[in-house]
């Protein structure tokens, strides 16, 4: 995962880009109650095991993890959207 951007907007926005393997990737997470991590990349959603690889790595970059604990944001409070959808290929 290469050139982590993290843009947060207001109190319950935050928006997740970066490069993993040579193509751009975003994510999104909105605070309402939970937060809620989305993406709107049609490659991402047609493919669920491309899309679990990914978060595995999203969630294992230092970038990533420093960010959330400075917002006082554990993961186990991240609801992913779809996540039923991804939970057959974990």
């Amino acid at each position: 995962m290469e050139n982590v951007i993290i843009k947060r907007f207001h109190k319950n926005e935050i928006r997740f880009a970066f490069v993993n393997h040579g193509r751009l990737y975003t994510l999104l997470m909105v605070k309402s109650p939970k937060w809620s991590l989305k993406t709107f990349d049609k490659d991402l959603i047609d493919n669920p095991i491309h899309y679990k690889n990914l978060l595995n790595e999203f969630f294992s970059s230092w970038e990533i993890l420093k960010f959330l604990s400075e917002q006082n944001i554990k993961i186990s409070d991240i609801q992913v959207e779809n996540e039923n959808q991804l939970k057959e290929f974990m």
